[in-house]
């Protein structure tokens, strides 16, 4: 078959790593398959394929870009379309909003094109709790006359989600798609870093993780990876150094691009201004390292660091499955230390019960705040105590278990099976 995966707006998001890890899945399979996107000028933006600020990129461009009013004729020439989450956020939002300057209901252009293509096409659910209101185009996508009857879930009970569709559907269920680039055999980290992988915003735990790193032994170094969205006030990034440095004494330095002119006025100074998520170092007295080092492009790359991996994305932000940035981290040979709702039995991991959600940026310096970020530390130290062979023998597990269980031609088949077979 010609299977294109629609890709509306590429990005720092699992979603986009599931479309791109499937392209290969669906390739092994023996189909032809092409991501695929679309704009209004049918020109690659610029933003894919090319790192940049804040989340809004991709590292990899789609293999077709379409105009917007090409996109139902593109669908059509194929023989299969997947839409790799059953919502694009981006899209929903900017359909909503012109909505409410026309005064009349406008749709998002996927969901039209899903609407009116006449190829079979399916999709899937992640990690996210899908409430109704965050969710307002899918009744018009079921609508669709060209639908599979069955969709896709990575994750665990769908149907008791907070909105009116997903008890009526059948669900076909699978994993999320993993491309292993590391032999069975491959070496492991032994140095002594902690890192934190994906976004820096509260709901996926880098603030917290980075006050829990203040706990851990003095020759550690934390490493806190990961895009932050610029807005209108101050940086997720700018406030968690500021309350390093005010909490725990912390000396060290932003790396800001400085226009001295401006230094001195309100919201400039040596640390630059607040809003850009500038990287930063910092050094406990006595203690660790701490540094948040930005966007990465290469997980590989990135997770060899890492003796131990923490992640803290909260349970309603997403639950249910094994994230792609503790499966990187697995296959790197990393220890993970993560919470019970993204754990899964099948890999060796170390599972904590006691953490569900990170305070809130107010109060993840105040005493409850530091009593879990202890908590979390005390985790970090079990890990890192692991002799190196220890890890070893567990690390060829993991990776063993990642080509059998996530295999991208395993959830490539379940996108087929949901729409020719369910």
């Amino acid at each position: 078959m010609k299977v294109a995966i629609l890709e509306s707006e590429p990005g720092v998001k699992g979603p986009t790593r599931f479309a791109f890890n499937l392209r290969q899945g669906f390739q092994e399979l023996g189909h032809q398959c092409q991501v695929v996107s679309f704009t209004k000028s049918g020109k690659t933006r610029k933003s894919w394929g090319t790192p940049q600020p804040g989340g809004r990129w991709w590292g990899d461009t789609p293999d077709l870009v379409v105009k917007t009013k090409d996109l139902v004729a593109a669908l059509d020439s194929f023989d299969f379309v997947v839409l790799p989450e059953i919502r694009v956020l981006a899209h929903d939002k900017a359909a909503t909003k012109l909505g409410e300057k026309l005064g009349q209901p406008v749709l998002p252009e996927y969901v039209d094109a899903l609407r009116r293509t006449k190829t079979r096409w399916t999709t899937a659910l992640h990690g996210t709790p899908y409430l109704q209101k965050e969710i307002p185009y899918v009744a018009a996508l079921l609508e669709s006359p060209s639908r599979a009857q069955a969709f896709v879930t990575t994750r665990d009970n769908p149907e008791k989600d907070a909105n009116d569709y997903f008890s009526s559907i059948n669900w076909v269920r699978t994993r999320l798609p993993y491309l292993s680039r590391y032999n069975i055999e491959d070496p492991i980290p032994t140095g002594d870093v902690v890192g934190v992988t994906g976004r820096f915003v509260y709901n996926k735990g880098q603030p917290l993780a980075a006050v829990s790193g203040a706990f851990l032994p003095s020759n550690i170094t934390m490493e806190i990876w990961g895009a932050c969205s610029i807005g209108l006030g101050p940086s997720p990034t700018y406030l968690v150094y500021e309350q390093l440095k005010e909490h725990f004494n912390a000396i060290g330095v932003r790396h800001a691009k400085l226009n001295m002119e401006k230094v001195g006025q309100p919201g400039f100074d040596m640390d630059g201004n607040v809003i850009t998520p500038y990287l930063w170092d910092l050094q406990i007295p006595n203690g660790p390292a701490i540094r948040y080092l930005g966007n990465y492009h290469d997980p590989v790359v990135v997770n060899s660091r890492f003796r131990v991996h923490l992640n803290l994305t909260a349970g309603n932000f997403s639950s249910g499955h094994c994230e792609f940035t503790t499966m990187e981290a697995l296959e790197a040979g990393a220890m993970c230390v993560t919470p019970r709702h993204l754990s899964d039995s099948e890999f060796k991991m170390n599972i904590i019960d006691y953490y569900d959600k990170s305070p809130t940026q107010a109060k993840i310096v105040e005493p409850d705040g530091i009593v879990l970020a202890k908590r979390i530390a005390e985790s970090v130290k079990e890990s890192l105590a692991i002799p190196d062979a220890e890890r070893f023998e567990i690390a060829k597990h993991n990776r063993q278990l990642l080509r059998a269980l996530n295999s991208p031609k395993v959830t490539a088949q379940a996108m087929i099976d949901s729409a020719f077979s369910a």
